[in-house]
């Protein structure tokens, strides 16, 4: 279902991790890999309030709103 009809949000890296966030009807679904890949990923799904979103707001560009035009 995740990987039919989840939209990928974002991914980050860690030193051990890499995260894949998706969005999926009302809430939002993180997958956490190790690096290796060999490994099933961790899955913890929430919800937009709370501070689980707040590693991924750094990787959101928001430049084309701050550009004069």
């Amino acid at each position: 279902m995740l990987l039919k009809d989840g939209i990928i949000v974002a991914k980050r890296k860690e030193i051990y991790y890499d995260y894949v966030l998706y969005h999926l009807a009302k809430i939002y679904v993180e997958l956490k890999y190790h690096k290796d890949h060999r490994r099933m990923p961790d899955i913890r799904a929430f919800t937009s309030s709370g501070n689980a979103l707040i590693p991924y707001l750094e990787t959101v560009d928001i430049s084309f709103l701050l550009s004069a035009e």
